[in-house]
């Protein structure tokens, strides 16, 4: 007949290893990590879960990680400094066929531009002019506004592709503030 001895070694085994002081040690700490790494991710949790309807799901990161934010890069797409081409048009109400020239005076990692065109009827040196021009050019696209150096109220709005080759080739619309009549719309290539 056995006796019943409650002495502790009778103990079931998940008493026996939850006195060892060992274990003990190694459950005290994991349960300070799960703390330390779990206490911020809910207060994350909470305070989204606050400003947020509860059908919609945001990313949340830990305290303890920190990354830059990302700026958006244009395709690495860089103007060449200058372009000569020739502008032409279809249009009997346009001038003559002329020459133009883009000259990059700054462009920034978000694609803004500074340039100047210059563009010059051909077969005369009368009809010429300076543009200053401020725009963008992103995704292959060129974007320009320009206003005449010598009159303000003289208008160019050109649009253009940035070729694989770095050539430019596009479209340019000349206005005139103050008379809707001054319209004129030129093709234009540019190396």
């Amino acid at each position: 007949m056995s006796s019943n001895n409650n002495s502790g070694n009778n103990k079931p085994a998940i008493l026996k290893v939850l006195g060892d002081p060992a274990t003990n040690t190694i459950f005290t700490i994991i349960g300070i990590i799960i703390v330390i790494i779990g206490a911020p991710t809910l207060y994350s949790l909470i305070q989204n879960r606050s400003n947020n309807s509860p059908d919609k799901i945001t990313a949340i990161s830990s305290p303890a990680h920190t990354s830059s934010p990302s700026t958006p890069q244009n395709d690495a797409i860089r103007l060449n400094s200058s372009y000569n081409g020739t502008a032409y048009s279809n249009d009997p109400a346009s001038y003559a066929n002329g020459s133009i020239t883009f000259t990059l005076l700054s462009e920034d990692q978000q694609g803004n531009v500074t340039m100047e065109t210059a563009f010059q009827q051909l077969g005369t040196t009368s009809k010429a002019d300076n543009y200053s021009c401020q725009g963008t050019v992103e995704n292959k696209r060129l974007n320009l506004y320009c206003k005449s150096e010598t009159d303000q109220s003289y208008v160019l709005s050109i649009q253009g592709t940035v070729y694989p080759d770095n050539h430019l080739e596009g479209t340019e619309k000349a206005t005139h503030v103050g008379d809707n009549s001054y319209n004129h719309l030129y093709n234009w290539k540019a190396f």
